[in-house]
């Protein structure tokens, strides 16, 4: 079950042991959207949508490949993705662009995905936006 949404712009939180004290917290924009773009790096590869749930936009646009696609809820882009991640490991994401702007920061890549029993290299998207102070995840792409 995801965490229930955050007081601060109904943005789904992590546990504790997850979040960064504000000392910790990156005070430059390309800090703090590139910390998001390791998040998702990390919790992609190793199938725990968790580690960068906390991020997730209060919607966010999906198209996940052999998947769903369309404007999701926080909480049902977690299902998704945890769903999804499940059925389908990916390896060795590497984000080869990023694009920093301090208007809508994006990073896309390549990874290597095995699903039913078969390896294909896919494409993968994420897009940020700002909500208030911090960058959130507004869209996933893995095609």
């Amino acid at each position: 079950m995801p965490p229930e949404p955050g007081p601060i712009l109904g943005l789904v939180p992590v546990p504790e042991s997850h979040s960064l004290s504000h000392s910790q917290q990156p005070t430059e924009p390309r800090e703090q959207y590139r910390l998001v773009f390791n998040a998702v790096r990390d919790g992609l590869e190793s199938g725990n949508v968790g580690l960068f749930s906390r991020f997730l936009a209060l919607q966010v646009q999906m198209d996940l490949r052999d998947g769903e696609s369309g404007l999701f809820s926080a909480h049902q882009a977690y299902y998704l993705l945890e769903s999804y991640l499940r059925t389908r490991r990916l390896a060795n994401l590497r984000f080869s662009t990023i694009g920093e702007s301090d208007v809508s920061p994006f990073a896309t890549g390549g990874a290597g995905i095995s699903y039913k029993g078969s390896r294909e290299v896919v494409q993968v998207y994420v897009a940020l936006s700002l909500a208030g102070d911090r960058w959130v995840i507004s869209r996933i792409n893995i095609y």
